[in-house]
């Protein structure tokens, strides 16, 4: 699970590093739960902020799969279909 969430973190870096406001950008987030949490919890609003002050028409999505192994996997494909990754 940390190092989903360090993937993740790394890419949304990645993103927002080539962000351009040619294409809606959407970066996904999946967000662990309380018991998982590496370091701090995610500040959905904090982070929704700062894309808005560095990346113009980009949005955040975040996915909460409760801690639930298999939802997490349907959620993680379902955001790399919404971005046609799959």
């Amino acid at each position: 699970m940390r190092s989903l969430l360090l993937v993740c973190c790394l890419l949304a870096t990645s993103v927002l590093s080539g962000c351009s406001a040619v294409e809606s950008t959407v970066i996904a987030v999946p967000a662990a739960d309380e018991a998982t949490q590496v370091g701090q919890p995610l500040d959905v609003e904090g982070l929704e902020e700062r894309v808005a002050e560095i990346c113009d028409g980009c949005t955040v999505e975040v996915f909460d799969a409760g801690g639930d192994a298999d939802t997490q996997a349907e959620l993680f494909d379902r955001a790399l279909v919404d971005a046609d990754l799959r």
